[in-house]
């Protein structure tokens, strides 16, 4: 898992669409689409749901998503660190 594929997630979570994430991303939706289902294969989770309102996170998705932001906190300390 990378940190692109973290803020990804975490983009169309605060979004709720792969097609808007897609556009400020500046990245194929479908390329996008595929990346969710492996890491959703990988972990064995499903990290969202389709509602009328547009993509919802599941529980489990909810947790991805909280660890999610305590590791780009940290990857981001890291890097400035360094400078």
């Amino acid at each position: 898992m990378t940190d692109k594929e973290l803020k990804t997630i975490k983009t169309i979570a605060e979004l709720g669409s792969i097609q808007k994430a897609a556009v400020q991303l500046q990245k194929n939706p479908s390329s996008i689409s595929r990346m969710v289902h492996r890491v959703e294969e990988d972990l064995d989770i499903v990290l969202f749901t389709r509602t009328p309102e547009g993509l919802k996170a599941t529980a489990e998705g909810k947790i991805y998503l909280k660890t999610a932001d305590e590791i780009l906190k940290l990857y981001d300390a890291l890097h400035s660190d360094q400078q």
